[in-house]
Formats: C-alpha cells, structure tokens, sequence
C-alpha cells in the first residue's frame, strides 16, 4: 500500500462522499486501482506517519483530526458519551444486538450515521468519532465476535512479530486465521477475494494467507511441531 496516495483520503473526514480510488498512473494492478481501503487501514497509515513525521503529527493536531489511538485512551463511559452527543443512543446491550451480525464497526457507523446525526455533527469530525468509538467499544465488550478491525491489527501485528520472531509471529496468526474462518463464514462469502472486497484492509488476506503459510514452513524447519499445524492450515 502506498502511504502517501492515500493520507490525503485520512486527511479528510473518513465519511467523505468522495470515494477513494489509487490514480490510474501511480498503480498497474487493476485490483489496486479498484480497493477501497478501510478506515481502519486509512488509520494506520497516518499513525505510522504521525509516529516518523512530527510536521504531519502537528498538521493533524492543529486540523482536530483524531486518531484511534486516541479513542483507545478513553473510558466506555466517555466512548458512549461521544455516541450520543450526535444522537445515537447505545448502551452494551443495544450494540451487542447490532455487533453480534456485523462484521465491521465501519459497517455499522455507516448505518447508523443518518441525516439526523449528520445534523448533529458541528464539527469537521465529529462523524469520524462515531466509527472509532464503535471500533473500540466493540474490542472491549465483544471480544467473542471477530470484526475487521481486529483482523486487520491481528495480522499486522503479525507482520511486526516476524522480524525477530516467526514461530510467536505464527501463533498470532493463526488466531487470526481462526477469526478469519468466523467471518467468511458470517459474511456468506464464496471466495477469499470476495472477502478482501469487503475487508479492504492493510493487506490482501489472499496475500496474508500466502504468507502465513510460509511462515509456517519456516517455523516447522526450526520446530517439527509446527508441520502438524501446517498440514490442518493447508487443509482448511
């Protein structure tokens, strides 16, 4: 993923009308030029370059732009509160009724972001603080449902943990691979690509899945208690 084509998009408030396509001339993959990335994907680029680049950290600072990280400061309580100074009424119980057949909490924010609470949003992002409250309200109260979210973070950690250690880069995986399973067959999907059309993560999850497997290879040359495990891997 090319960061700096899409942090223009992060720059804007994530429910933008505008949708988000790579120019024609910067990418030669169709599928590429096709991908709407997630806002949990559009995130992580601009954390990362927050993070490196102090003169982007102080543009979005001085823009009121939040970020997930900051979200993930706050209490349920303030999360709630967030929610419902634009109108949408939640509490645990109403959310696990909309998470529980839900893949995403981007999915969710779109529908419950109406005209109504579009007229109760006065500032540039209030409506971007609808989808992060969701995000990490759903990490904490409903860690038995898997959304994109966490997928995305969970093979990305992954990524991070392969460069000093492939077999526990592995073991987060493969939990992932676990959600991974839940959602496709949650979502009724028939294909991987179908799947990563509607993911639109960090990386393809056919990519991911390419990866993982050779990681696994890897980890059974140094542990033979690994082949098992990529034997069922391959199988499923």
């Amino acid at each position: 993923m090319n960061a700096d084509l899409i942090l223009h998009r992060f720059d804007s408030p994530l429910f933008s009308r505008r949708s988000f396509r790579y120019p024609p001339a910067h990418v030669e993959s169709e599928r590429l030029r096709n991908m709407n990335h997630s806002f949990i994907a559009l995130n992580r680029v601009a954390e990362e370059r927050s993070e490196a680049d102090a003169k982007y950290r102080e543009t979005l600072e001085r823009d009121g732009k939040p970020m997930l990280s900051q979200a993930r400061q706050l209490t349920d309580a303030d999360l709630f509160e967030k929610l419902r100074c634009v109108g949408i009424e939640l509490d645990k119980t109403s959310y696990a009724e909309i998470a529980e057949h839900a893949l995403s909490a981007q999915e969710i924010a779109k529908m419950l972001i109406t005209g109504d609470v579009r007229s109760r949003c006065k500032q540039r992002f209030d409506e971007d603080w609808v989808w992060m409250a969701l995000t990490v309200l759903w990490e904490r109260l409903f860690p038995q449902w898997p959304s994109f979210e966490q997928l995305d973070d969970a093979m990305q950690a992954g990524y991070a943990r392969s460069e000093t250690d492939e077999a526990a880069a592995c073991e987060l995986w493969l939990r992932a691979w676990d959600d991974f399973l839940l959602m496709y067959d949650k979502g009724s999907f028939t294909t991987v690509g179908e799947f990563d059309d509607a993911f639109g993560g960090t990386q393809f999850v056919s990519n991911w899945i390419s990866d993982l497997e050779m990681a696994l290879g890897n980890a059974a040359a140094n542990e033979p208690r690994w082949h098992g495990r990529r034997i069922q891997f391959c199988e499923e």
